[in-house]
């Protein structure tokens, strides 16, 4: 029996749409918060019983993992130990934890605590395997290009900090949920292993918006501002202002950091296929007009 945790999250949604149309036979078990929305889960033609609970007090879904052999996280890194440590006391015989390349950052702040995680849960390796997806767009849930394609639908100027030149690799959502199947199917070439998967698409941060702007047959106005200005703005703002401030001098450094990485060993072990950034984002701006043009209905 298969536990899923986060299976109401953006890309848990395309995993269960996959599952249905794999006619997919095992039983399967959701841990859901109170509140979830998970209306959609119970019309599936799937077999799917709900536990409530909450991840952040594990011990509340302990009961969930009677009958279980195997666990998918999709909730996130944070709950991948406490999750594992409670499935082998229950004898779990495979993890697949869907974590995050962030942990490949060069910045403490933004590393160092992933880091400490998969650490903790090298003891355990070979009956985990671990998925760094890069950062996910694509869908009304996605937190990433959606806001940025709305700004620049609203707005005419764009600040962009640094040159603009720094690499991406965004997955499309729905490449990440094939890619949880695939690897539920694949579990005797899975096993063990860690993927980094990342879009079809090596691009710079200049030509996401330059893509974004010409598909929303917009002309906006980049202004670039320089790391070190950026640096020193923030420094004189959280010097005047006694408000906290949740953006740090490491997160405006990072935006000079590449996030680029190879998917080949996922294609070579079970057939990842990703689309380009090109063909994601355009499915993504065709469901942002549809969803404007709704508004304007209202």
């Amino acid at each position: 029996m298969l536990l899923v945790t986060g299976a109401t999250s953006h890309t848990g949604k395309f995993f269960f749409k996959r599952l249905q149309d794999e006619n997919y036979s095992r039983e399967i078990r959701c841990v859901v918060r109170k509140n979830s929305k998970i209306e959609w889960l119970k019309k599936l033609n799937l077999k799917i019983e709900f536990f409530e609970g909450d991840l952040s007090d594990i011990e509340s879904i302990s009961d969930s993992f009677y009958g279980i052999d195997t666990v998918l996280n999709i909730a996130g890194i944070h709950f991948s130990l406490p999750l594992i440590q409670m499935g082998m006391n229950n004898n779990i015989n495979w993890f697949i934890c869907v974590h995050t390349t962030g942990i490949y950052s060069k910045f403490k702040s933004a590393s160092y605590e992933y880091k400490k995680i998969e650490s903790s849960m090298a003891k355990n390796s070979d009956l985990i395997t671990i998925i760094r997806p890069t950062m996910i767009y694509g869908g009304i849930e996605d937190k990433n290009m959606w806001k940025l394609i709305n700004y620049l639908d609203n707005s005419y100027v764009f600040p962009v900090f640094g040159s603009g030149r720094n690499l991406f690799q965004p997955i499309f959502a729905e490449d990440l949920g094939n890619a949880y199947y695939d690897i539920l199917i694949n579990k005797n070439k899975v096993i063990g292993k860690n993927y980094n998967l990342s879009g079809g698409s090596e691009i710079s941060y200049n030509s996401i918006l330059k893509t974004v702007s010409s598909l929303l047959s917009r002309k906006n106005l980049y202004i670039h501002v320089p790391i070190w200005f950026s640096l020193a703005l923030l420094f004189f703002y959280k010097l005047l202002n006694k408000k906290s401030f949740s953006v740090s001098y490491e997160q405006v450094l990072r935006m000079r950091e590449d996030k680029v990485f190879s998917y080949s060993d996922a294609t070579e072990d079970f057939g990842f296929k990703p689309v380009n950034f090109q063909d994601g984002i355009k499915i993504e701006i065709e469901e942002y007009k549809k969803q404007k043009k709704q508004h304007k209905l209202v």
